[in-house]
């Protein structure tokens, strides 16, 4: 069974808007074109240290070659992977040299997740 279309949490579409809109707009097109195979094959990168067995992060270095910038200085991809319902969500993509360390990546992370519970929980109310 094929993974179904992404989830885009608002918070990695404000991120993805600075960056690709105001920041690196000439690599719009090749980060769309790598979101699509991040699709279709989803267990790409690496898995991301920090959240348990339970949440399923990954991680996926992005060059952006526009701007003469390699996988190691650009921009880093974030999703969040459920395999057994076949489905993927979008929670950051930052730039690599915005974030010193670690901690801070995944300090944010957990923000970007907890907005999106927010958002679930105020849109399905039990």
């Amino acid at each position: 069974m094929p993974y179904t279309e992404p989830f885009r949490a608002a918070c990695f579409e404000k991120q993805y808007n600075y960056l690709l809109t105001d920041k690196f707009p000439k690599s719009k097109n090749s980060v769309d074109d790598l979101i699509k195979k991040i699709i279709s094959s989803p267990i790409q990168g690496d898995r991301f240290p920090g959240f348990g067995q339970d949440i399923h992060i990954r991680k996926l270095r992005v060059g952006l070659k526009e701007y003469c910038l390699s996988k190691r200085d650009g921009l880093r991809l974030i999703w969040q992977l459920n395999e057994k319902n076949k489905w993927v969500l979008f929670v950051a993509i930052y730039y690599e040299s915005e974030y010193s360390r670690e901690q801070k990546i995944q300090a944010m992370i957990r923000e970007n997740l907890k907005s999106i519970i927010s958002h679930i929980e105020k849109e399905f109310p039990q």
